[in-house]
């Protein structure tokens, strides 16, 4: 009756799946339940092209070393063939000789009972060895009597470890309930949504190991509407270039715009005319503007015939009805398929029936020949919406305009105009593509372009030459702010922090264009008065001329905002630096430069180092480290790999720190002098944690040299009481007390934390110097103080530190009681950090707790930076919500962290996270580096 196959082959395949974590997570926590418990059921649900199939291939391939795996899909053409299901069966995994049953061919139509027991018997056979995954795809398209025999067997098998994972079309006509004929048990519904951004991002980067705007994550999404088959085809057979670009067409993925073309072909000629004209317009139509837009073709039947071929939609609202395509990758088929002539008629007629930009850009594309007046109409409509901030839409109007103007000038004008934004916001290999058709460069545009284009290629010098050039051209008010904005950047690259703040004031006066470009001399304002050591008055600078330029809180754009928040953190102003970066990070609906914001993200890093959150530090450099991996602009690269090596050095992951320090170094160019300090702060940083003085002040006496005629404020990086421990440890007090007058200068409107610091290492100079009553007075004063201020603002690593410092004088001085007090508090605060070196130092283990276990394993070791960064908030009691607004994390992504956390912590609640998590924590001693990205 039936014939064999054998199970341990199956159509798996190496198709790279990416993304869906916590679905997969549910498939395979099912799979574990089984496994004592008995029988379960997950039913899938979505919609064609959701990744239904693509999820049960990459859960298959997953578990199929630990269970055996049976599985058949039901095909439409197949539905009404009797057990057709059934002979396709596959079978693979664990399942050792065992095979599963076909209909002989020689048989007319078996009861569906015998079939059913011929599985079942091997069913029962397997499941004796271990566990069984029973996967049915396209389920709404199964024949009844696979469905009875499968039906059979898995009832008499509630009791055996069997998963059975279901999956079909949601609102499939069916005579009987499919789901019902298989199992009565307890279903887990699981329904897959539509990519969401972090969704594309992870799987652009998975799949082609590539770096993707949010730009260009919207442009996919809209084009795909989110659909999972979709975004993965042309995330597959896109060009790189095409694929991560911001602006521009895409094309509908090959089997759809077939599937389209044949559709269409279908209809009357009435109909494709109605259809084509529709999808030109590229929004819903209303009714009165279909006249206008398609007259010949205005029929009831023609909208029904569209309607009926999946080709076009009609939404009603508030007794209105609109019309649109029914997908956009409907639309981009049906473009593809037009001939120019017609496209050109039909933009003519779709710009009659819109407004604003989007009208101007039809009559841009329905422009045959050159038209000089719609060209200028167009320029300079584009140059509005670059002062509005409307980036993309600019820069598609500035190329079509540069396609059809007559004055050869002007086109290269209006190409410059488009380079020089897309090299702002990040696309880099799309401006230098449009360089390319530039034919003069010789003016203030073309000189600034070419400018900003050398400092992103690290050759600052050229760029300045060139940029000079362009100041004695005399540009209009618009240009000069720009070109002296991009020479004051490079002096405060430079170091120079005078000469950036005297070209930050020529910018600002000259200040007529956007916000943004008002914003960025605001930024390099900011951090031209902290390289001249006064951060207090540059933020006092910044305020003024936001007020004097008479931008409100809305308007002075992500640049200002970061320009605030640098200048607050270097005056100590933690929490109202946290604001303002955080409104960077807070991406809108139209995001900022890239440079700007992965400047505020590692700034941001870099002040919850110094208040001592440092999973949050971590993950936020990483973060940054690998949004540049593929990114050829490395200003801000050393920045993020110097503070995640300040991390992973405090507690003791030396050898990551290192790779981290080497990684900054790489790509540190010579147009960014400045990022120099953070990595030579962080292999000063890996040396005091390794406790090695002498490496110390090999690594920082020549900065202090190179700074000492610097007004630059300790509070832009502090690193000198490194060096004054080091003095101290190898005895050379002298050079000791020197560092330290040096500091104590530098201090003004440095801020809580800064002060904490220096007060540590006066008191630790005052202690071996012998004047004891004056050590005992400022510990005393510095501590107090310093709990008065909060860990937020002083920090806890620096408190931590200043405690101990202050606990073993108390120590030395025989107060054993203040001394036990201290050096407790400060445990507890090296502890919580994870900073192991410094609490070894202290000579002993925290109150109650015993000595590391060396045998048992550590379920937190697993975690990622980010993931742990997830678990120590949720310990606090943060909502997902909340969550994802302190980490500047989606919603979806902080939910598929906790999955990981709890499968890597063995927990299943966040009520038992909270509760395990403290003694997770103390109880093991992490033996192991994290895995750089």
């Amino acid at each position: 009756m039936v014939r064999q196959t054998d199970l341990r082959e199956g159509p798996v395949g190496p198709t790279t799946f990416v993304g869906r974590t916590a679905e997969r997570r549910v498939l395979t926590n099912a799979l574990e339940e089984v496994t004592g418990r008995g029988q379960g059921v997950v039913l899938v649900e979505g919609p064609a092209g959701m990744g239904k199939s693509a999820l049960l291939r990459a859960f298959t391939a997953e578990v199929k070393n630990r269970a055996a795996v049976w599985t058949m899909g039901g095909q439409l053409i197949e539905r009404h063939l009797d057990f057709g299901v059934v002979e396709r069966m596959h079978g693979f995994g664990d399942a050792s000789e065992l095979a599963a049953p076909l209909v002989s061919a020689d048989v007319q139509r078996p009861d569906p009972l015998d079939i059913g027991a011929d599985l079942l018997a091997q069913a029962e056979a397997i499941t004796t060895l271990g566990p069984l995954v029973l996967v049915i795809d396209d389920l709404q398209w199964c024949d009844e009597a696979s469905l009875a025999a499968l039906g059979f067997m898995c009832r008499r098998l509630e009791h055996r470890p069997v998963l059975i994972v279901l999956a079909r079309r949601p609102g499939e006509a069916a005579t009987t309930d499919p789901v019902r004929m298989v199992t009565d048990r307890d279903i887990t519904d699981l329904r897959l949504e539509r990519f969401t951004a972090d969704d594309v991002e992870a799987l652009v980067r998975g799949r082609r190991g590539l770096a993707i705007e949010p730009a260009a994550v919207e442009r996919l999404l809209a084009h795909t509407n989110g659909t999972p088959l979709a975004v993965r085809e042309l995330v597959d057979h896109l060009d790189a270039d095409e694929l991560t670009a911001q602006w521009g067409p895409l094309p509908a993925p090959r089997d759809h715009a077939r599937s389209v073309a044949a559709r269409l072909a279908e209809c009357g000629d009435d109909t494709q005319q109605l259809v084509k004209a529709v999808a030109v317009v590229g929004v819903p139509v209303e009714r009165q503007q279909l006249g206008r837009l398609a007259p010949e073709a205005i029929t009831g039947t023609a909208l029904d015939e569209a309607g009926k071929r999946s080709l076009l939609t009609v939404q009603v609202r508030h007794g209105q009805w609109t019309v649109d395509v029914d997908h956009p990758l409907t639309r981009a088929a049906v473009l593809d398929g037009l001939s120019p002539g017609e496209r050109a008629e039909l933009h003519q007629r779709a710009a009659t029936v819109t407004t604003g930009s989007r009208a101007m850009l039809h009559r841009l594309h329905a422009a045959i020949t050159g038209d000089g007046q719609l060209a200028e109409e167009a320029i300079d409509h584009g140059r509005e919406l670059l002062d509005s901030g409307w980036d993309l839409t600019a820069v598609e109007m500035l190329v079509a305009a540069a396609g059809v103007v007559t004055d050869p000038v002007r086109r290269d004008v209006a190409l410059l105009l488009a380079v020089d934004r897309l090299l702002v916001t990040g696309d880099r290999v799309r401006a230098e593509a449009l360089l390319e058709r530039v034919q003069r460069t010789d003016g203030p545009l073309g000189r600034l372009v070419r400018g900003r284009h050398l400092i992103l290629a690290g050759r600052a010098d050229e760029a300045a030459a060139v940029l000079d050039e362009a100041w004695q051209l005399e540009a209009e008010p618009e240009l000069a702010t720009r070109i002296a904005t991009l020479v004051a950047t490079i002096h405060a690259n430079n170091g120079s922090g005078g000469q950036a703040v005297l070209w930050c004031q020529r910018a600002l006066e000259q200040a007529r264009g956007s916000n943004r470009d008002r914003g960025e001399a605001l930024t390099v304002l900011a951090s031209g008065w902290a390289l001249e050591g006064d951060s207090e008055h540059g933020l006092h600078q910044v305020d003024e001329w936001i007020h004097r330029l008479r931008l409100d809180a809305s308007a002075i754009g992500d640049d200002a905002h970061l320009a605030r928040g640098l200048a607050q953190l270097w005056s100590g102003r933690f929490l109202e630096a946290e604001r303002s970066f955080t409104e960077v990070l807070t991406v809108g609906p139209r995001p900022g430069p890239i440079i700007t914001r992965a400047t505020a993200a590692y700034s941001l890093g870099d002040l919850r180092y110094r208040q001592g959150r440092w999973d949050e530090a971590l993950a936020l450099a990483e973060r940054v480290v690998h949004q540049m991996s593929t990114s050829e602009d490395d200003l801000v690269k050393p920045m993020a790999h110097g503070i995640a090596a300040f991390v992973l050095a405090g507690r003791g992951h030396f050898g990551a720190a290192a790779t981290h320090i080497e990684a900054g170094e790489a790509a540190r160019g010579t147009s960014n002098t400045v990022s120099i300090l953070w990595l030579i702060v962080g292999a000063a940083r890996l040396a005091t944690a390794q406790g090695h003085p002498d490496e110390v002040i090999t690594v920082l006496a020549p900065l202090a040299e190179f700074l000492q005629s610097s007004p630059i404020n300790e509070s832009v990086q502090p690193w000198r009481s490194d060096l004054i421990d080091a003095h101290i440890d190898l005895g050379q007090l002298d050079h000791a007390e020197a560092a330290m007058a040096d500091l104590d200068g530098r201090l003004e409107g440095a801020g809580a934390h800064v002060r904490v610091v220096a007060d540590r290492v006066r008191g630790r100079l005052l202690d071996v110097r012998g004047h004891l009553d004056a050590a005992d007075a400022l510990f005393e004063e510095a501590v107090l103080q310093a709990h008065a201020d909060g860990s937020d603002c002083a920090g806890r690593f620096a408190l931590a530190r200043l405690e101990a410092e202050a606990g073993l004088h108390w120590r030395r001085r025989g107060h054993e009681a203040r001394a036990a007090k201290l050096i407790r508090s400060a445990a507890g605060h090296f502890e919580a950090l994870g900073a192991r070196p410094f609490h070894d130092r202290l000579g002993l283990p925290p109150a109650g707790v015993p000595p590391p276990s060396t045998t048992s394993p550590d379920p937190t070791a697993a975690l990622t930076a980010s993931e742990r960064s997830v678990a120590e908030l949720v310990v606090q009691g943060l909502s997902n919500k909340e969550l994802a607004s302190t980490l500047h994390l989606s919603i979806k992504t902080v939910e598929t962290h906790l999955t990981r956390i709890y499968r890597k912590a063995d927990v299943r609640s966040r009520t038992e996270l909270a509760f395990r998590w403290p003694m997770l924590v103390d109880e093991h001693t992490p033996d192991s580096q994290p895995k750089q990205r």
